[in-house]
């Protein structure tokens, strides 16, 4: 699975909707755009489907850590996160929501 190839535009955040995984003629190979398409394979031009598709939401909660939802718990453990982590900018939404060890 292909993570890590994301279109990083407008203010540091994926602007696409998708990301689409294509395999064919032993490549594989990312796109991102704003809605589900085929592609080309660049070694014999046949059209081809997504192998796999990941929306912007799906790759965010990848990204994400997972934390408590409501405010108030929210705060009490970010309080407590804050004492060993800090926390990044995902690059697809742009929310400080990706918390990495100190």
């Amino acid at each position: 699975m292909i993570l890590a190839l994301v279109a990083i535009k407008a203010g540091g955040v994926m602007t696409e909707k998708f990301i689409l995984t294509y395999n064919h003629c032993d490549q594989e190979w990312t796109e991102q755009w704003d809605c589900t398409c085929n592609d080309k394979c660049p070694v014999c031009n046949q059209e081809i489907e997504p192998r796999e598709i990941i929306s912007k939401e799906e790759q965010c909660k990848r990204l994400h850590t997972e934390c408590p939802e409501d405010y108030i718990n929210w705060h009490k453990w970010a309080g407590e996160m804050e004492k060993t982590h800090y926390a990044v900018r995902c690059p697809i939404c742009g929310e400080f929501a990706i918390w990495k060890k100190r």
